[in-house]
């Protein structure tokens, strides 16, 4: 049995992880900060051995076990809080969990990144060679992360995954999301640069897979790098299918302010780690689906 950790399993999206690779592996430790429905779920789980932790706690050594063999760092602050609770939650944390775990035999970290690490205002398209740009606060402490881990990336292998929205049960604060809510309630929706290309979302499910494939590879090194989903289509499309798979009856309407709109190549994650996802619209359209029939709990097979 592969001994991993997942960190950030209050969230959908931790223990969405959590829960397929202890399936697929065995088991795996997994914590949480404070207690949500999504670790209250992970704690059924007999393959999963659920620690609650706060990672910026000293001698955070001390809760763990004395060997992984990686650890798959999905814990981040992402809403709109004070620099100083990013900084703790983001870097801070970052760097602790690193001091507790250099000295095992981890030989593999994967950190959820994001693509706002490229920057603001990008018009085009964003691939693994896109330079940073001017940062929010949330993504310059995501950078930071990823600078802190390229630097100790001789000790273990470092593949830093710039996410764009994730979808899946519970998803929230992103693009598909906002749409969803006036979808459901059938509520007019404004959308800007409809004949823009978009793809830059990932299904959980893909998420997962891609995660699980790489603990299984050997690698060296440090690595940061896109994931979406394939066959990007337009803005307008795009939200037409959210509101087709909830049978809404709103109605778009469009802005015509020029605003930068980009979309995802992500040819490198899928030439060099085998990453393959659904396309676009099945992506949206299942996430649309579980948004119409909300409540239903997350299991392995449901990914």
């Amino acid at each position: 049995m592969s001994a991993g950790l997942v960190t950030g399993a209050g969230s959908f999206v931790g223990a969405s992880l959590a829960l397929f690779l202890a399936e697929k592996l065995g088991g795996v430790t997994a914590t949480f900060r404070s207690p949500t429905q999504w670790s209250d779920f992970l704690a059924q789980n007999e393959s999963i051995k659920l620690l609650q932790v706060d990672l910026n706690e000293q001698n955070l050594v001390s809760k763990f076990p004395s060997y992984f063999d990686f650890v798959v760092h999905c814990a981040a602050v992402t809403d709109n809080v004070s620099t100083s609770q990013l900084v703790r939650g983001n870097i801070d944390a970052t760097r602790n969990l690193i001091t507790a775990v250099v000295h095992t035999n981890c030989k593999l970290w994967i950190q959820l990144s994001t693509v706002s690490v490229h920057g603001e205002g990008i018009d085009g398209v964003i691939s693994e060679t896109t330079p940073t740009g001017a940062l929010k606060p949330i993504a310059k402490t995501k950078l930071m992360a990823e600078i802190l881990l390229k630097n100790i990336s001789q000790d273990f292998a470092v593949r830093c995954i710039r996410l764009p929205a994730i979808l899946g049960p519970g998803a929230r604060n992103h693009w598909p999301s906002r749409v969803i809510k006036p979808a459901l309630l059938n509520q007019p929706i404004e959308i800007f640069n409809p004949t823009k290309l978009f793809n830059n979302s990932v299904h959980v499910a893909d998420l997962a897979r891609f995660v699980h494939a790489l603990t299984l590879e050997n690698q060296v090194g440090f690595d940061a790098f896109p994931i979406a989903s394939t066959n990007p289509i337009t803005i307008s499309q795009a939200v037409q299918c959210l509101i087709d798979s909830v049978y809404s009856k709103s109605r778009v309407t469009i802005d015509r302010t020029p605003k930068p709109s980009f979309y995802i190549d992500d040819s490198y994650a899928r030439h060099r780690y085998g990453y393959n996802s659904r396309s676009i619209s099945s992506a949206l359209s299942n996430y649309a689906e579980l948004e119409l029939g909300r409540g239903v709990a997350p299991s392995p097979s449901s990914l």
